[in-house]
């Protein structure tokens, strides 16, 4: 690839990044605040949507490093 096409995708990625960082920023605000409606159930529904925005982010973050690292990782390996 060239290193057009590979800072595209990286930028690609970053958007991807800021948009899902946004959405759980923004799930997380809503869980908060709805909280104190669901009663009993208001800890236990924040807990699993903390645990959920967590893997959403550890799966974006490793796939930007999968992405980035990637390429360099396998020319390292690859050359002589």
């Amino acid at each position: 690839m060239s290193d057009h096409a590979d800072s595209a995708a990286v930028a690609s990625t970053f958007s991807s990044v800021q948009v899902v960082l946004v959405s759980v920023l923004a799930a997380s605000v809503g869980v908060v605040l709805a909280t104190p409606a669901l009663g009993g159930y208001g800890p236990a529904v924040a807990t699993v949507a903390v645990v959920f925005a967590e893997a959403i982010a550890l799966y974006v973050g490793y796939g930007v490093l999968v992405r980035v690292a990637g390429p360099v990782a396998r020319e390292i390996l690859v050359s002589d």
